[in-house]
Protein backbone atom coordinates (compact mmCIF):
# COMPACT_ATOMS: atom_id res chain seq x y z
CA UNK A 1 0.00 0.00 0.00
CA UNK A 2 1.38 3.39 -1.00
CA UNK A 3 1.90 5.75 1.91
CA UNK A 4 2.95 8.73 -0.18
CA UNK A 5 1.68 10.38 -3.32
CA UNK A 6 3.10 13.17 -5.42
CA UNK A 7 0.73 15.62 -7.06
CA UNK A 8 1.29 18.49 -9.44
CA UNK A 9 0.53 21.73 -7.60
CA UNK A 10 -2.64 23.47 -8.73
CA UNK A 11 -0.91 26.86 -8.32
CA UNK A 12 1.57 26.27 -11.14
CA UNK A 13 1.73 29.02 -13.75
CA UNK A 14 0.43 28.07 -17.19
CA UNK A 15 3.88 28.28 -18.79
CA UNK A 16 5.69 26.15 -16.17
CA UNK A 17 8.96 24.76 -17.51
CA UNK A 18 9.13 20.94 -17.69
CA UNK A 19 12.92 21.28 -17.53
CA UNK A 20 12.85 22.73 -13.99
CA UNK A 21 10.88 20.73 -11.42
CA UNK A 22 10.43 21.22 -7.68
CA UNK A 23 9.16 18.67 -5.15
CA UNK A 24 7.91 20.10 -1.86
CA UNK A 25 7.83 17.66 1.06
CA UNK A 26 5.65 18.74 3.98
CA UNK A 27 6.53 18.14 7.61
CA UNK A 28 4.92 15.80 10.09
CA UNK A 29 2.56 18.54 11.32
CA UNK A 30 3.38 21.20 8.75
CA UNK A 31 1.46 21.02 5.45
CA UNK A 32 2.60 22.70 2.24
CA UNK A 33 -0.12 25.34 2.62
CA UNK A 34 1.66 27.00 5.56
CA UNK A 35 3.96 29.96 4.82
CA UNK A 36 7.32 28.25 5.31
CA UNK A 37 6.64 26.01 2.31
CA UNK A 38 3.92 27.87 0.44
CA UNK A 39 5.83 31.13 -0.06
CA UNK A 40 9.00 29.62 -1.60
CA UNK A 41 6.81 27.18 -3.58
CA UNK A 42 4.83 30.11 -5.00
CA UNK A 43 7.95 32.16 -5.70
CA UNK A 44 9.58 29.33 -7.66
CA UNK A 45 6.34 28.71 -9.53
CA UNK A 46 6.23 32.37 -10.57
CA UNK A 47 9.81 31.94 -11.83
CA UNK A 48 8.58 29.15 -14.12
CA UNK A 49 9.41 26.04 -12.08
CA UNK A 50 6.88 23.18 -12.32
CA UNK A 51 5.93 22.43 -8.72
CA UNK A 52 4.91 19.09 -7.26
CA UNK A 53 4.10 18.33 -3.64
CA UNK A 54 4.08 15.21 -1.51
CA UNK A 55 0.96 14.15 0.35
CA UNK A 56 0.96 11.70 3.21
CA UNK A 57 -0.17 10.90 6.73
CA UNK A 58 2.93 10.27 8.83
CA UNK A 59 1.55 10.59 12.35
CA UNK A 60 0.73 6.89 12.79
CA UNK A 61 3.88 5.57 11.11
CA UNK A 62 7.08 4.36 12.71
CA UNK A 63 10.39 6.04 11.85
CA UNK A 64 11.30 3.36 9.23
CA UNK A 65 7.85 3.71 7.66
CA UNK A 66 8.28 7.49 7.53
CA UNK A 67 11.65 7.09 5.80
CA UNK A 68 9.97 4.75 3.31
CA UNK A 69 7.24 7.31 2.63
CA UNK A 70 9.84 10.01 1.90
CA UNK A 71 11.75 7.63 -0.39
CA UNK A 72 8.51 6.69 -2.19
CA UNK A 73 7.70 10.34 -2.82
CA UNK A 74 11.21 11.09 -4.11
CA UNK A 75 11.19 8.03 -6.37
CA UNK A 76 7.79 8.96 -7.81
CA UNK A 77 9.02 12.52 -8.40
CA UNK A 78 12.11 11.27 -10.24
CA UNK A 79 9.96 9.01 -12.43
CA UNK A 80 7.42 11.72 -13.23
CA UNK A 81 10.14 14.25 -14.10
CA UNK A 82 12.49 11.92 -15.97
CA UNK A 83 13.08 14.47 -18.75
CA UNK A 84 13.79 17.41 -16.44
CA UNK A 85 17.19 19.03 -16.66
CA UNK A 86 17.01 20.40 -13.11
CA UNK A 87 15.23 19.04 -10.05
CA UNK A 88 14.96 20.56 -6.60
CA UNK A 89 13.57 18.92 -3.48
CA UNK A 90 12.48 21.34 -0.76
CA UNK A 91 11.35 19.99 2.60
CA UNK A 92 10.17 21.09 5.99
CA UNK A 93 12.14 19.39 8.73
CA UNK A 94 10.96 15.83 9.04
CA UNK A 95 13.51 14.92 11.66
CA UNK A 96 16.95 13.42 11.49
CA UNK A 97 16.03 10.74 8.96
CA UNK A 98 15.14 13.32 6.30
CA UNK A 99 18.29 15.35 6.88
CA UNK A 100 20.43 12.23 6.52
CA UNK A 101 18.45 11.10 3.51
CA UNK A 102 19.03 14.43 1.80
CA UNK A 103 22.75 14.70 2.49
CA UNK A 104 23.62 11.01 2.52
CA UNK A 105 21.51 9.36 -0.14
CA UNK A 106 20.09 11.79 -2.71
CA UNK A 107 17.51 10.15 -4.96
CA UNK A 108 19.29 11.15 -8.14
CA UNK A 109 22.58 12.86 -9.03
CA UNK A 110 20.56 15.52 -10.89
CA UNK A 111 18.51 16.42 -7.82
CA UNK A 112 19.38 18.94 -5.15
CA UNK A 113 17.82 18.94 -1.70
CA UNK A 114 17.08 21.93 0.48
CA UNK A 115 15.49 21.94 3.92
CA UNK A 116 13.58 25.01 5.04
CA UNK A 117 14.29 24.15 8.68
CA UNK A 118 17.84 23.67 9.98
CA UNK A 119 18.93 20.13 10.71
CA UNK A 120 19.44 19.57 14.42
CA UNK A 121 21.90 16.73 14.02
CA UNK A 122 24.83 16.20 11.73
CA UNK A 123 24.50 13.35 9.28
CA UNK A 124 26.82 10.39 9.89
Amino acid sequence: MTRATVREWMGNVSNADDERCLLVLPGLNYPAQLPGLYLPMRALSLEGWKVFHGQWELADLSAPERRAAVSEAAAEFVCRTAGAGRRLIMAKSLGRYLGCWLCGRPCDPGSLGYSVAPRRQVCP
